[in-house]
């Protein structure tokens, strides 16, 4: 047959195992079930011709409130669990104060429990501890909240000044990819003139003396077997995608006009050129070109004496020496 008993325990000192200088009271009440399962074993403890009821309840009541009283005291350094929340873990408490009677009530009287029920656990909330107590937990949450604040703020700052220095950094790149853009696209639009100056150049130091008398040009070759009779057409522009590789046309708003005055020089039968009337003069000069040395340009119906043609007559001496001869 069990038995259900009611016990108190009046107020006693817990600690906080964070401040444990301040006491605090606290109270249990509850109720605990047990029987008596081997008979044997609980007359050989306690002989009943020396049994006394009164004994027994007084010796299970003290056994009961020591046992409560340690699991309880030692609950918050145990289980972590500040003092002013001890309250709300009864049921966890419950179940290890359930297995420390158990134990102990069966070794030490005979019975076995069945059950334990803490009805309260009761903090003394008048008393000093208490309000000392809750005084540094108060100043403890605030330092915790003032110190989690000032971390956050802290973070926050951090995060805009990387966040500025990022910015800062990424606006360098940008005027340097700018800069870097405009340069090229300078370039770019000056390039035609580039071409059409390299070109003159080419032109007039192309002409190469092999001591023959006869005047060779490879540009002037080149440009005369690919373009054909297109001399009109933009040569500086044609000159630069070869070249370059560049698939967009140059602008012409940026190229000096072609001059007109091109011509070509029968050498040996093959035409040659196309030569300016600069290039022309110097191959005059340097004796190459003659009088009679048949010149051709676009527009005319057919191949001339150099001496026939007006404007290349005002380029002639009026009278040309003759050209020496190589002594051996």
């Amino acid at each position: 047959m069990g038995v259900k008993w009611y016990f108190g325990v009046p107020y006693f000192d817990v600690y906080d195992p964070r401040f444990a200088d301040f006491g605090v009271p606290v109270a249990v009440r509850g109720t605990i079930s047990f029987c008596v399962k081997d008979y044997q074993e609980f007359i050989k403890l306690y002989r009943l011709t020396n049994f006394s009821l009164k004994d027994f309840q007084t010796q299970m009541r003290d056994a009961i409130s020591h046992y409560v009283r340690d699991t309880i005291a030692n609950a918050p350094a145990k289980h972590n669990i500040p003092l002013v929340q001890i309250e709300t873990k009864t049921a966890q408490i419950t179940d290890e104060i359930e297995y420390a009677v158990s134990e102990r009530l069966k070794k030490n009287f005979g019975v076995v429990v069945s059950g334990v029920d803490i009805g309260a656990i009761e903090l003394d909330k008048t008393s000093d501890g208490y309000a000392q107590l809750m005084s540094v937990t108060k100043d403890l949450v605030g330092a915790t909240v003032k110190a989690e604040a000032e971390a956050k703020i802290k973070d926050i700052a951090a995060r805009q000044r990387i966040e500025a220095e990022n910015y800062e950094k990424t606006l360098h790149i940008q005027r340097e990819e700018a800069q870097y853009a405009q340069r090229k696209a300078t370039e770019t639009a000056h390039m035609g003139t580039y071409q059409i100056e390299k070109q003159a150049e080419v032109g007039v130091a192309g002409t190469v003396n092999l001591g023959s008398g006869v005047g060779f040009n490879p540009a002037g070759m080149m440009t005369g077997m690919v373009m054909g009779s297109a001399v009109g057409q933009n040569i500086a522009g044609m000159m630069s995608s070869m070249i370059g590789g560049l698939s967009q046309p140059i602008q012409s708003t940026v190229m000096p006009p072609i001059p007109s005055a091109i011509y070509y020089v029968a050498k040996d039968g093959q035409p040659t050129g196309p030569y300016n009337l600069s290039t022309l003069s110097q191959m005059i000069v340097s004796g190459t070109l003659t009088r009679e040395s048949l010149v051709w340009k676009e527009g005319m119906a057919s191949w001339e004496n150099v001496y026939n043609v007006n404007e290349l007559r005002k380029l002639l001496p009026e009278s040309m020496p003759p050209i020496p001869s190589v002594s051996e």
